[in-house]
């Protein structure tokens, strides 16, 4: 009897761009029997799951990452590994985060001189 090894039957983007405090979702569907386990990587290590990362899978195969509020500290190499008796399949994923520009008003305390000014800087996050 054949059972086919973990294989990919959509893979993760190669590379995505997202902006610093969204959220987002990537997601891939994998065929496989048995059911591969699923491991979900950023830069080589397990990602812990906690408010911030989630994933899901369903039962036609479908498996997603979500991050909510991206920080800088989120860009890198995301990569999810399936496997099962039969062999493993992986599909990587590389996130650019792109910051957010600040907008920065400031009054300076010219009163002794008689006038006031406010000054707006942009400063990229």
């Amino acid at each position: 009897m054949f059972f086919p090894a973990p294989e990919f039957v959509k893979r993760l983007p190669a590379t995505e761009t997202v902006e610093e405090g969204s959220t987002v979702t990537f997601g891939c569907k994998i065929a496989g029997f048995p059911s591969p386990s699923i491991t979900w990587y950023k830069e080589d290590d397990v990602i812990d799951l906690d408010a911030r990362a989630q994933v899901e899978s369903d039962s036609s195969g479908g498996h997603s990452i979500t991050i909510k509020d991206v920080s800088k500290c989120d860009g890198g190499t995301y990569k999810v590994c399936a496997e099962n008796r039969e062999g493993s399949s992986s599909s990587s994923l590389y996130i650019t985060v792109k910051g957010i520009s600040s907008m920065l008003v400031f009054k300076p305390d010219l009163s002794m001189c008689g006038f006031s000014r406010v000054c707006r800087c942009g400063i990229p996050a």
